[in-house]
């Protein structure tokens, strides 16, 4: 609004007054009035109304009056001029936003200069000077005035002898300044930086003027953190750990209209670090054709290396390339398969170093078919002489009774028995015959030769009494008789010191070559007290050697015996194969064996050179027997017994039983069946079984589970009656594994079934 002194704003507020009661009077419409002269008091005035719109022009700031006339003058006639505010730059402004012409927070402001008409003769003095109202430096958001100050309140001309009035009419303008609508961005100095580092500078562009920029973290994330910049554009973020985090960038409102920026990523990641080594294995597995295949797996080294688990599948043994993964499943052939595993390292370990397992596949059991067979039992002198029976046909399961060693021999040999190849069987002992054919050949234990030093002695397994030494009066070293006797048993695991009295002043010394011809078996060191003697490399057996000393005097040649006695198994272990036999299982230890002896209470039950032995249950009675396993060293000699634990490795089937179609109900001749195996469970001593419920593919898959599910139901109902205490697993495997083809009415009646399985 254009500012003018007191005076004048006075004046106008009268005149407007007048005018607004003298247009009444006449009957004129304010809302319509336009320039309306009237003539009152001897004066006159001219009321001037804005009038953009007739229907709402207001009657406002449009009177300029003139100052009032001496009486003398009243009559002169009044002349006008008008004065408006024209732009001068820039030309034209915009009115598509407003009403008015506007500009932009920020813009330069516009000029204006004066526009009039002057009578002839008239000369105004000063001259107007147009501008906004109130204009020092950038305009604010909002709407002014533009008007014409310092111009004259009015002029006067004579022009024909008579004095005339000018009044001065001044004409504002409205501008609008509008709020600067503005966008923002951020930029980051670097695209990631390392978790704990110095951070990244974040600076933000596209924004007029120095308003305040405000930053947060979007999301909300504690792993970072924000601190000030070195401008009032520009903030750091900061890493506590590694990742992501976003950044928005915001400018306040006020003179620009609010605007905030788009989230922008910093990615942090973590600091350098060597990759660590690690190691994939998969796991060895094996599983019975019929039966449930094992899942495969792999165990990582260092457990922490794997991320998540473990890719197994199986190969062909010979497929060196894994080019082609085979389908677990039953129809597989009875072999060995390869597994191979594959896994994803977690950050910061290398590519694992892939270590293949094997997979063992085997046939189903099969109940044996009950046929009276005759095999063939022959004998095998390896080299021998005598008489042996001619050979003869014996039925499988029958006993017989091995040949006599009366008459056989060998030169430099002495006769042990006899041998089919895997276990050893004294003379004139019964045995039976299995599903082969049998061969036995003869077993023959090399004679020592006699040499002319000390001679090795074969002591017997009972305690050696050790006789007392006699004094020698007569003899000489080079007698060679035997002065004293020591036994030494299991030197293996440690040293022993013989301790042998001798004469002050003299000293022990051993027989030449003695040290050197026992090497293989003893270490042997003379002492100023005995001699030290040590077993090596796992040496079993019965040995002697002498030993010189000067005893009251005299030379003797004292005889030092030792019994090394092989170590007891290791691992020992017995697990149900089937229904029909046992499998015990055992692991070498660093002594040198020969054989080894597999007792069922007093009874030898097997003897094997190998560290396997398979039982029929018959002889084992229950998982309770009363079992050992004995190590035979050389010269006969023999580890403590040992007895096996009982491990249930792979499940055995011990019996079938079948169901009608769409039944879950027991036939007679099923619980006659379910009766036998119960009375073999008592036997067995057998504490857990496992039911797996079958069906055929005939009807819906959620008939067939259910089906499966009351058959189990129905057989551990059964058994339960006759063991009480019997733990009892069951699976439900509905119509998912046939151990026939369904498209046959003998197929289908063989997958209705309940398999008990135990071990």
């Amino acid at each position: 609004m254009n500012t003018l002194n007191v005076g004048y704003r006075i004046k106008r507020i009268s005149a407007i007054s007048v005018g607004i009661i003298l247009l009444s009077i006449c009957g004129q419409s304010i809302s319509s009035a336009y320039q309306y002269p009237v003539l009152t008091s001897h004066q006159k005035f001219r009321i001037f109304v804005q009038n953009t719109s007739s229907a709402k022009a207001p009657v406002a700031a449009a009177l300029r009056i003139l100052p009032p006339q001496s009486s003398t003058i009243s009559a002169s006639v009044l002349g006008t001029i008008d004065i408006s505010p024209v732009l001068v730059s820039p030309a034209p402004l915009p009115t598509d936003v407003s009403s008015n012409p506007y500009i932009t927070y920020g813009d330069a402001t516009p000029t204006y200069s004066p526009s009039y008409v002057l009578p002839a003769h008239v000369v105004l003095a000063p001259i107007p000077v147009c501008g906004v109202a109130a204009s020092v430096g950038t305009l604010d958001a909002g709407s002014y005035t533009v008007d014409c100050l310092n111009g004259p309140a009015s002029a006067t001309q004579d022009e024909s002898g008579t004095a005339v009035n000018y009044a001065m009419f001044y004409h504002t303008l409205v501008l609008d300044v509008l709020p600067a609508a503005q966008s923002i961005s951020i930029a980051n100095s670097g695209a990631t930086a390392a978790a704990g580092g110095s951070g990244i500078v974040v600076s933000s562009t596209g924004y007029k003027g120095s308003s305040a920029i405000t930053y947060a973290l979007s999301p909300a994330d504690p792993n970072c953190s924000l601190s000030a910049g070195s401008t009032v554009n520009a903030i750091t973020v900061n890493a506590i750990a590694e990742g992501t985090c976003y950044v928005v960038a915001t400018i306040a409102a006020g003179n620009y209209v609010k605007a905030s920026s788009t989230a922008a990523p910093f990615v942090f990641t973590a600091p350098v670090v060597a990759p660590v080594s690690w190691t994939l294995t998969a796991n060895d597995a094996a599983y019975t054709i019929g039966g449930t295949p094992p899942t495969l797996s792999a165990i990582a080294s260092p457990t922490g290396g794997l991320l998540g688990s473990a890719t197994c599948a199986i190969y062909a043994t010979g497929d060196a390339s894994y080019s082609s993964a085979l389908t677990l499943n039953s129809s597989l052939s009875v072999t060995t398969y390869k597994i191979h595993c594959t896994g994803t390292a977690v950050a910061g370990y290398n590519a694992a170093t892939l270590v293949d397992g094997t997979l063992t596949v085997s046939a189903a059991y099969v109940a044996p078919v009950t046929v009276t067979v005759n095999h063939h039992v022959s004998y095998n002198l390896s080299g021998g002489t005598g008489t042996i029976p001619a050979a003869f046909w014996s039925p499988v399961g029958s006993g017989y009774t091995t040949a006599t060693g009366n008459g056989l021999s060998k030169e430099g040999f002495t006769f042990g028995g006899w041998s089919d190849g895997t276990h050893a069987y004294p003379a004139n002992t019964v045995e039976y015959v299995g599903s082969t054919d049998i061969v036995l050949s003869a077993v023959w234990v090399l004679i020592t030769p006699p040499d002319s030093g000390a001679q090795p002695i074969v002591l017997p397994k009972s305690p050696v009494v050790v006789p007392v030494a006699p004094t020698f009066t007569s003899h000489s070293v080079a007698s060679n008789l035997v002065a004293n006797f020591i036994k030494i048993v299991d030197v293996t695991f440690g040293t022993k010191l013989v301790a042998i009295p001798h004469d002050a002043g003299t000293s022990l010394t051993l027989t030449d070559g003695v040290a050197a011809s026992l090497q293989d078996q003893l270490t042997i060191v003379v002492t100023a007290e005995g001699v030290s003697i040590t077993a090596v490399k796992g040496w079993t057996g019965r040995i002697s050697f002498p030993v010189v000393a000067t005893q009251n005097g005299v030379q003797v040649e004292l005889f030092i015996g030792v019994e090394e006695d092989p170590a007891s198994v290791l691992k020992p272990t017995f697990n149900l194969v089937s229904t029909k036999k046992a499998k015990v299982a055992w692991t070498a230890n660093n002594s040198q064996v020969e054989l080894y002896n597999v007792y069922l209470g007093n009874k030898l039950a097997c003897t094997a050179t190998k560290t396997t032995c398979t039982l029929p249950i018959s002889s084992i009675k229950n998982f309770k027997s009363n079992m050992k396993i004995e190590s035979v060293g050389h010269q006969q000699t023999y580890s403590q017994k040992i007895a096996p634990a009982y491990a249930a490795k792979i499940l055995a089937t011990a019996g079938i039983v079948h169901f009608g179609l769409g039944s879950s109900g027991l036939t007679a001749t099923e619980k006659k069946n379910l009766d036998g195996l119960i009375k073999s469970l008592k036997t067995l001593g057998v504490t857990n079984v496992t039911l797996n419920g079958h069906a055929d593919s005939t009807g819906a898959a959620a008939l067939n589970k259910k089906l499966s599910a009351d058959r189990v139901a129905a057989v551990k109902s059964y058994i339960a009656k006759a063991l009480p205490k019997l733990k009892v697993t069951s699976k439900v495997f509905s119509s998912s594994a046939p151990i026939g083809t369904n498209s046959t009415v003998s197929g289908r009646s063989d997958n209705r079934r309940v398999e008990v399985l135990v071990g």
